[in-house]
């Protein structure tokens, strides 16, 4: 799915075009033959954190949300490892662009925007696939915590020795790729 990042539109308009492409797949999925009762969101880096945010926010509304596969996103931008990380150049990081401001300038958008607070009992199993760079986990044990109080399947697979892209490229992409079809296999076929 496409969708607009900050040099296009701030938050959470890369959401919202999310959210409006799974409607328009739900309204055509006859026509392409796709499933309706079984949808996974995956999402790397940024993507990661959108699709998460979807996925989460939409599988209160659609059941048919079965997982979630996190590729190195970060799942909340006010934890003290996405703060040291995320608000280290304050209006011009990635995170600042993006919700118009700092941390201290807009925190009621950076709170929003963090994955953390939206789990509940009706959210998907979710698998991560982390790199070597710690920074891009914030957030993530928080997250199964709460996955693990409603008792939905989590699992964190470490690429080791990786870059952030590490997904892109061998020889990651394929031990990627086997967890990620060995998580889908087991959480979400036929069910």
């Amino acid at each position: 799915m496409e969708y607009r990042l900050s040099p296009e539109a701030k938050y959470p308009a890369a959401i919202d075009d999310v959210k409006n492409a799974f409607q328009w797949l739900l309204n055509n999925a006859e026509q392409y033959e796709l499933n309706k009762e079984s949808f996974v969101f995956l999402g790397s880096s940024a993507g990661a954190q959108i699709a998460g945010f979807a996925a989460i926010k939409l599988a209160d509304e659609y059941m048919q949300i079965k997982a979630y596969v996190n590729i190195d996103g970060i799942v909340s931008f006010v934890t003290p490892l996405a703060l040291q990380w995320e608000n280290r150049s304050g209006d011009k990081s990635a995170a600042g662009k993006w919700f118009g401001g700092s941390y201290e300038k807009v925190p009621e958008l950076w709170k929003e925007a963090s994955l953390i607070q939206y789990v509940d009992q009706n959210s998907p199993a979710t698998l991560f696939v982390n790199s070597s760079f710690e920074r891009f986990h914030a957030g993530r044990e928080l997250f199964i915590e709460k996955l693990d109080s409603f008792n939905i399947k989590s699992e964190i697979v470490n690429i080791e020795n990786s870059p952030h892209s590490f997904w892109l490229l061998e020889p990651w992409f394929t031990p990627t790729s086997k967890a990620i079809i060995k998580f889908l296999n087991e959480n979400v076929k036929g069910k």
